[in-house]
């Protein structure tokens, strides 16, 4: 979702995209973008990732797609959107989503949250312009992703780094990951 390498899990349609260091998000932890280039012609368009994998869903489950996106001329609808698959690949739906107006040189937040509908199995989450846009309407994205929604009883998420500082230890795609239990003492 940062773009840090390639767009490769990545598809354009009615756009052109490429991976970017030109134009990139204030965090300290990014290093490229996404541009997404309108072909024009087209009532909407969109960038989307790929379909997880069978069974990274759970029916009944709130699930947010998000996504940093800047537009050096602005845009008055750019939306974050997650659309269902069975474990098939078939899909079932997307989720509902607001557009939001994208000021001008700005990097805006997008986010919508959606319950995964019954028999989904699989997402994808893509960024959504429309109204028209024209070839010369792009926008850039970082951090696009979709990610289990929080709530006071649900587990926090977060993204597990592997091999840093030369320590390595392989995990299976999906792996129960835990921080480790630490030792307390009585004084």
């Amino acid at each position: 979702p940062f773009f840090d390498t390639n767009v490769a899990d990545w598809t354009g349609v009615n756009a052109a995209i490429a991976r970017v260091t030109d134009v990139v998000h204030p965090d300290s932890r990014a290093g490229a973008s996404m541009r997404v280039t309108p072909t024009g012609g087209f009532s909407s368009l969109d960038a989307r990732s790929s379909v997880s994998a069978a069974g990274t869903i759970t029916p009944g489950v709130a699930y947010t797609s998000s996504a940093w996106v800047y537009s050096p001329n602005g845009w008055s609808d750019l939306r974050s959107i997650i659309d269902w698959y069975d474990a098939a690949g078939t899909y079932l739906s997307s989720g509902s989503s607001t557009a939001v107006a994208v000021p001008a040189r700005t990097w805006t937040f997008l986010s919508t949250t959606n319950t995964a509908p019954a028999g989904a199995s699989r997402c994808l989450t893509r960024v959504r312009s429309g109204n028209t846009p024209a070839a010369g309407d792009t926008f850039y994205v970082w951090a696009a992703q979709a990610t289990p929604a929080s709530s006071g009883s649900a587990p926090q998420t977060y993204t597990v780094i592997r091999a840093v500082n030369g320590v390595a230890k392989g995990h299976s795609a999906g792996a129960d990951v835990r921080l480790a239990t630490p030792n307390y003492a009585a004084l």
